[in-house]
Protein backbone atom coordinates (compact mmCIF):
# COMPACT_ATOMS: atom_id res chain seq x y z
CA UNK A 1 0.00 0.00 0.00
CA UNK A 2 1.15 3.51 -0.77
CA UNK A 3 1.97 5.93 2.04
CA UNK A 4 -0.55 8.72 2.61
CA UNK A 5 0.22 12.16 1.23
CA UNK A 6 1.22 14.92 3.65
CA UNK A 7 -1.87 16.63 5.10
CA UNK A 8 -1.23 19.92 3.28
CA UNK A 9 -1.17 18.14 -0.11
CA UNK A 10 -4.36 16.26 0.72
CA UNK A 11 -6.12 19.49 1.72
CA UNK A 12 -5.12 21.08 -1.59
CA UNK A 13 -6.49 18.10 -3.52
CA UNK A 14 -9.85 17.78 -1.77
CA UNK A 15 -13.00 19.65 -2.60
CA UNK A 16 -15.57 19.61 0.19
CA UNK A 17 -18.91 18.19 -0.84
CA UNK A 18 -21.18 21.06 0.11
CA UNK A 19 -23.63 21.95 -2.66
CA UNK A 20 -25.28 25.36 -2.26
CA UNK A 21 -28.82 24.19 -3.03
CA UNK A 22 -29.98 20.62 -3.13
CA UNK A 23 -33.02 19.28 -4.98
CA UNK A 24 -34.62 15.92 -4.25
CA UNK A 25 -32.92 14.36 -7.29
CA UNK A 26 -29.49 15.68 -6.27
CA UNK A 27 -30.01 14.41 -2.71
CA UNK A 28 -30.58 10.96 -4.22
CA UNK A 29 -27.28 11.21 -6.17
CA UNK A 30 -25.46 12.36 -3.01
CA UNK A 31 -26.85 9.35 -1.09
CA UNK A 32 -25.68 7.03 -3.89
CA UNK A 33 -22.24 8.65 -3.77
CA UNK A 34 -22.07 8.14 0.02
CA UNK A 35 -22.98 4.47 -0.44
CA UNK A 36 -20.32 3.96 -3.14
CA UNK A 37 -17.57 6.09 -1.56
CA UNK A 38 -15.65 3.31 0.21
CA UNK A 39 -15.94 0.82 -2.63
CA UNK A 40 -13.16 0.29 -5.16
CA UNK A 41 -15.68 -0.23 -7.97
CA UNK A 42 -15.51 2.04 -11.01
CA UNK A 43 -18.09 4.82 -11.18
CA UNK A 44 -19.71 6.38 -14.24
CA UNK A 45 -21.36 9.80 -13.92
CA UNK A 46 -23.71 10.61 -16.79
CA UNK A 47 -25.54 13.81 -17.54
CA UNK A 48 -25.64 17.01 -19.51
CA UNK A 49 -22.70 19.40 -19.80
CA UNK A 50 -22.38 21.66 -16.77
CA UNK A 51 -24.32 19.52 -14.29
CA UNK A 52 -21.41 19.17 -11.85
CA UNK A 53 -20.15 15.68 -12.64
CA UNK A 54 -16.56 16.57 -11.72
CA UNK A 55 -17.71 18.21 -8.47
CA UNK A 56 -19.62 15.03 -7.61
CA UNK A 57 -16.59 12.87 -8.47
CA UNK A 58 -14.58 14.99 -6.03
CA UNK A 59 -17.35 14.45 -3.44
CA UNK A 60 -16.97 10.71 -3.96
CA UNK A 61 -13.23 11.03 -3.42
CA UNK A 62 -13.49 13.22 -0.32
CA UNK A 63 -15.92 10.79 1.37
CA UNK A 64 -14.15 7.55 0.50
CA UNK A 65 -11.30 5.51 1.89
CA UNK A 66 -9.03 6.89 -0.89
CA UNK A 67 -9.40 10.52 0.27
CA UNK A 68 -5.81 10.65 1.56
CA UNK A 69 -4.46 9.73 -1.87
CA UNK A 70 -4.50 11.74 -5.14
CA UNK A 71 -7.50 12.69 -7.23
CA UNK A 72 -6.09 13.06 -10.76
CA UNK A 73 -8.25 14.41 -13.58
CA UNK A 74 -7.91 14.07 -17.33
CA UNK A 75 -10.25 15.74 -19.80
CA UNK A 76 -10.36 13.17 -22.59
CA UNK A 77 -11.30 15.73 -25.22
CA UNK A 78 -8.71 18.33 -24.24
CA UNK A 79 -5.61 17.03 -26.03
CA UNK A 80 -4.58 14.83 -28.99
CA UNK A 81 -5.00 11.08 -28.50
CA UNK A 82 -1.25 10.38 -28.56
CA UNK A 83 -0.72 12.88 -25.74
CA UNK A 84 -3.63 11.34 -23.82
CA UNK A 85 -2.04 7.89 -24.14
CA UNK A 86 1.28 9.14 -22.76
CA UNK A 87 -0.44 11.16 -20.02
CA UNK A 88 -2.60 8.24 -18.84
CA UNK A 89 -0.30 5.27 -19.27
CA UNK A 90 3.20 6.74 -19.21
CA UNK A 91 6.06 6.09 -21.60
CA UNK A 92 9.14 3.88 -21.40
CA UNK A 93 12.46 5.30 -22.59
CA UNK A 94 13.79 3.45 -25.62
CA UNK A 95 13.72 2.84 -29.34
CA UNK A 96 10.14 1.60 -29.45
CA UNK A 97 8.75 4.76 -27.93
CA UNK A 98 11.41 7.18 -29.22
CA UNK A 99 11.26 8.71 -25.72
CA UNK A 100 14.47 10.11 -24.24
CA UNK A 101 13.28 9.45 -20.69
CA UNK A 102 10.75 7.25 -18.94
CA UNK A 103 7.65 8.88 -17.51
CA UNK A 104 4.93 7.52 -15.24
CA UNK A 105 1.33 8.04 -16.32
CA UNK A 106 -1.67 9.10 -14.24
CA UNK A 107 -2.56 5.53 -13.29
CA UNK A 108 0.88 5.01 -11.74
CA UNK A 109 0.89 8.45 -10.12
CA UNK A 110 -2.54 7.92 -8.56
CA UNK A 111 -1.48 4.85 -6.53
CA UNK A 112 -4.23 4.33 -3.98
CA UNK A 113 -6.25 7.26 -5.34
CA UNK A 114 -8.68 8.05 -8.12
CA UNK A 115 -8.21 8.77 -11.81
CA UNK A 116 -11.15 10.82 -13.09
CA UNK A 117 -11.71 10.57 -16.86
CA UNK A 118 -13.93 13.44 -17.93
CA UNK A 119 -15.71 13.09 -21.29
CA UNK A 120 -14.56 9.48 -21.58
CA UNK A 121 -16.50 9.11 -24.82
CA UNK A 122 -13.65 11.02 -26.52
CA UNK A 123 -11.06 8.31 -25.80
CA UNK A 124 -9.81 6.40 -28.83
CA UNK A 125 -10.61 2.65 -28.83
CA UNK A 126 -6.95 1.78 -28.15
CA UNK A 127 -6.98 3.95 -25.01
CA UNK A 128 -10.36 2.51 -24.01
CA UNK A 129 -8.88 -1.01 -24.19
CA UNK A 130 -6.00 0.05 -21.92
CA UNK A 131 -8.41 1.61 -19.38
CA UNK A 132 -10.35 -1.67 -19.41
CA UNK A 133 -7.08 -3.50 -18.62
CA UNK A 134 -6.52 -1.21 -15.63
CA UNK A 135 -10.03 -1.95 -14.33
CA UNK A 136 -9.96 -5.71 -14.93
CA UNK A 137 -6.33 -6.58 -14.20
CA UNK A 138 -5.00 -3.71 -12.10
CA UNK A 139 -2.04 -3.32 -14.44
CA UNK A 140 -0.83 -0.84 -17.01
CA UNK A 141 1.93 -1.06 -19.61
CA UNK A 142 3.75 2.14 -20.46
CA UNK A 143 3.92 3.07 -24.13
CA UNK A 144 6.98 1.40 -25.60
CA UNK A 145 6.96 -1.42 -23.03
CA UNK A 146 5.35 -4.84 -22.78
CA UNK A 147 6.05 -5.10 -19.06
CA UNK A 148 2.88 -4.60 -17.00
CA UNK A 149 3.09 -2.47 -13.87
CA UNK A 150 0.68 -3.09 -10.99
CA UNK A 151 -1.49 -0.08 -10.22
CA UNK A 152 -4.10 0.62 -7.57
CA UNK A 153 -6.27 3.41 -8.94
CA UNK A 154 -10.04 3.64 -8.82
CA UNK A 155 -11.45 4.67 -12.19
CA UNK A 156 -14.19 7.28 -12.13
CA UNK A 157 -15.51 8.57 -15.45
CA UNK A 158 -18.01 11.07 -16.77
CA UNK A 159 -19.88 11.33 -20.05
CA UNK A 160 -22.27 13.82 -21.60
CA UNK A 161 -23.39 11.53 -24.43
CA UNK A 162 -25.33 8.29 -24.61
CA UNK A 163 -22.67 5.61 -24.38
CA UNK A 164 -25.25 3.08 -25.56
CA UNK A 165 -25.46 5.01 -28.85
CA UNK A 166 -21.66 5.26 -28.99
CA UNK A 167 -21.46 1.46 -28.62
CA UNK A 168 -24.03 1.00 -31.39
CA UNK A 169 -21.90 3.25 -33.62
CA UNK A 170 -18.77 1.28 -32.74
CA UNK A 171 -16.97 4.20 -31.07
CA UNK A 172 -17.16 2.93 -27.48
CA UNK A 173 -16.17 -0.54 -26.24
CA UNK A 174 -19.05 -2.54 -24.81
CA UNK A 175 -16.77 -4.26 -22.27
CA UNK A 176 -15.55 -0.89 -20.98
CA UNK A 177 -19.12 0.38 -20.70
CA UNK A 178 -20.11 -2.54 -18.50
CA UNK A 179 -16.89 -2.37 -16.46
CA UNK A 180 -17.41 1.36 -15.78
CA UNK A 181 -21.11 1.04 -15.07
CA UNK A 182 -20.74 -0.98 -11.86
CA UNK A 183 -21.88 2.25 -10.20
CA UNK A 184 -23.80 4.20 -12.87
CA UNK A 185 -25.06 7.57 -11.65
CA UNK A 186 -27.28 9.93 -13.63
CA UNK A 187 -26.77 13.58 -12.72
CA UNK A 188 -29.98 15.54 -13.46
CA UNK A 189 -29.89 18.93 -15.19
CA UNK A 190 -29.60 21.93 -12.88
Amino acid sequence: PAAPLPAEEVAAEQTPCQPVAVSKSIRLVLRQIAQAADSDDPVLFRGEEGTGKEFLARCLHSQGNRRLRPFLRLGCGEMPQEAIMEHLFGVQKGERSKATRSKRGLFELAQGGIVFLDDIENLAPSAQARVLQVIQEGTVARLGSDKPVAVDARVVAASTVSLEEAMAQGTFLEDLFFALGVVDLYVPPL
